[in-house]
């Protein structure tokens, strides 16, 4: 840990999933309590010997397991003195996992004391704490979506904007498909032990996966095997680049549309 922490990595992100060392143990089944205190103390010993700059967030899957510890896995990102933190809803696979999806009264509660752990950051930033709850507003929209309690959590906030995704981001797994998006493992582009990188980042099959990302609804055929309204993962990247392109002028949107789509006046 100490060989990790000094090799300058720019951000260790953990994925934990509970805040006291039962919930650990009970959603991990081949872990005990012990294991949560020797990650605390390794997490404790990153924090004493990280280079400038670097920083630990922790990420936790909400979850039937873990949805009334949110308040403790604050605590103990606290504890060890992460930089930031954050929260998203599980993404069960249909009719395998369904059992840990959140029901209604779980999505209830999860609400009411959402808002304890935003106070509690709040107050530690206002007294000149650097710590950061990322994608927040993300999460609170995903709380209350129509069809949270199925886990269709992002049904409405994808078809907003336009996916991006198939510019800025790509996923290899370990037989060397390569995935357009987090959850596109289902529809590779491409496999690495068959053609170079380059060749699949340019092929026709990538150019039509970006060409429908762009322009179609996410309730089109095409879009199936990855299950844009369940979850999306690359949803945040997406809403950053929105962001980005909105502050463009118009003329310096024609001229990215020009470079990177190819479209003429």
């Amino acid at each position: 840990m100490i060989r990790l922490a000094r090799s300058g990595v720019d951000e260790l992100t953990v994925s934990l999933w509970a805040g006291t060392p039962t919930t650990y143990s009970r959603s991990h089944p081949n872990k005990t309590e012990k294991t949560f205190e020797i990650i605390e103390g390794n997490l404790k010993l990153f924090h004493e010997h990280k280079a400038p700059g670097s920083e630990v967030i922790l990420a936790n899957v909400l979850f039937s397991m873990n949805f009334q510890e949110t308040r403790e896995m604050l605590e103990f990102a606290l504890r060890v003195q992460a930089d930031g933190m954050y929260f998203t809803l599980v993404d069960s696979v249909h009719k395998r996992t369904d059992g840990l999806l959140l029901t209604p009264p779980h999505l209830q509660v999860l609400r009411d004391h959402l808002p304890q752990v935003k106070a509690r950051v709040d107050q530690l930033r206002a007294a000149g704490l650097k710590f950061r709850l990322d994608n927040w507003d993300g999460l609170l929209e995903r709380l209350t979506a129509v069809g949270a309690a199925k886990g269709d959590y992002d049904a409405e906030r994808v078809e907003r904007i336009p996916c991006y995704v198939g510019w800025i981001f790509i996923r290899v797994l370990p037989n060397g498909d390569v995935a357009p998006c987090c959850r596109g493992v289902e529809k590779p582009m491409g496999n690495l032990h068959r053609n170079t990188f380059a060749e699949i980042w340019r092929s026709e099959v990538y150019r039509e996966f970006r060409r429908m990302a762009l322009r179609e609804s996410k309730k089109h055929p095409y879009f199936t095997p990855i299950g844009c309204h369940r979850t999306c993962d690359n949803l945040m990247h997406n809403e950053q680049v929105h962001a980005r392109l909105l502050d463009l002028t118009d003329e310096e949107r024609r001229q990215l549309r020009r470079f990177v789509i190819g479209e003429q006046e």
